[in-house]
């Protein structure tokens, strides 16, 4: 029996891989010609461990296998180092595996690449040909990206503009398929389920003014994320009326500045990391989204929420065009300007669509279906 192994270790990596997954299972389950026979198997690679286990939980998906990569402290090269040797002991155990999927831009998700061209295993690449100019912005999730690209034989973009990207780095177009954002999937699969938050974070703040506040990227961690706390800080002050909510990443470097800097102020509510479908309810209930979160500019549109990108560059441009995203960086008085703008209602959107241009619902379908047209079963 032929093996289709999919990796996700990540939150952003669960929400876009959790309808392929299910896809799959689905598809898995009804097959009737056995010579013919697949199974999927989906690995777990752990990069954020605690963080991720509540979103398999949500999507109901569970893994077949989980790796132990991650220690405290861990350098990039560690990280790299002991992915590559969980994740090729692992496809050695499927020696009958014909496809690899990876989605996005982690060093697992690279690594996990890297390991099934080294076993000659075709790699098809989720959210493919997004891009900055500079290789270390994001860092180091943009030289990720890139080096996926150069093993993946399969290149499933999620927008044209992705798709013309990858034509300009000499991907041949056979290989490319627009299949629309499998993230986008998952935020309207809980659009569609109401839900109340059960997070204590958010406990009394159904009808109150919010602003979710969310940064993590490795490019904000020292002076720039400071400034961000500086931003905040002045934000908090002149908007009294508004509880700004900001789940706290657990990584220390994040974490040590935004508690220091943040904390005890009455109207910014730190929180502990959110399930999915709280971030979903907090996200429909703000009025305004600070982020460097990628994902958030991608779900946001389904919201024609206004979001403030933490960042001097974003690799999706397409939420710009639509009028929803607006990169501020870092600098303390661009981001209050901007942010005082749409919290006084000088500013508004003025959308440049009818729909969010990430996607409608039916991605993973679209990427399952090519697939195993493909794949030599």
């Amino acid at each position: 029996m032929k093996t289709i192994l999919v990796f996700a270790g990540t939150r952003p990596e669960i929400i876009k891989m959790a309808p392929i997954v299910r896809e799959l299972h689905a598809r898995q389950g009804s097959q009737t010609n056995r010579q013919d026979a697949w199974q999927a198997h989906f690995c777990f690679t752990g990069q954020h461990d605690q963080l991720a286990r509540p979103f398999l939980k949500y999507f109901d998906i569970e893994p077949d296998s989980w790796l132990e990569i991650m220690e405290s402290g861990q350098s990039l090269g560690q990280l790299a180092s002991a992915a590559i040797a969980h994740i090729d002991a692992l496809i050695e155990k499927h020696p009958d595996s014909c496809a690899a999927l990876v989605q996005g831009d982690t060093t697992t998700a690279f690594i996990a690449a890297l390991s099934a061209f080294y076993h000659k295993i075709a790699v098809g690449h989720v959210e493919a040909g997004l891009r900055t100019s500079k290789i270390d912005e994001p860092f180091p999730e943009e030289l990720n990206r890139r080096l996926i690209t150069r093993v993946a034989k399969w290149h499933y973009a999620p927008t044209e503009a992705a798709r013309t990207a990858l034509l300009r780095e000499g991907v041949a177009s056979e290989s490319i398929l627009v299949t629309q954002n499998t993230g986008i999937d998952s935020f309207l699969w809980t659009i569609a389920h109401p839900h109340k938050p059960i997070s204590v974070y958010l406990a009394g703040l159904d009808g109150k003014r919010l602003v979710l506040v969310t940064v993590h990227r490795r490019e904000n961690i020292g002076a720039p994320l400071d400034r961000i706390a500086s931003a905040l800080t002045e934000l908090s002050r002149e908007f009294k009326d508004i509880v700004f909510v900001l789940p706290v990443h657990r990584n220390p470097e994040v974490s040590e500045t935004i508690r220091t800097r943040l904390g005890g102020i009455h109207n910014i509510r730190l929180a502990e990391p959110l399930a999915y479908p709280d971030l979903v309810w907090t996200m429909k209930n703000a009025e305004l989204i600070l982020t460097d979160s990628g994902g958030i500019q991608e779900e946001a549109p389904s919201l024609n929420k206004p979001v403030l990108v933490l960042r001097d560059e974003t690799e999706r441009p397409e939420a710009i065009d639509y009028g929803t995203s607006f990169v501020v960086g870092s600098d303390t008085a661009r981001v209050v300007g901007v942010a005082r703008e749409f919290l006084t209602g000088k500013r508004k959107l003025t959308l440049r669509g009818t729909s969010n241009p990430y996607g409608d619902g039916r991605a993973a379908r679209k990427i399952v279906d090519h697939l195993l047209s493909r794949v030599s079963l």
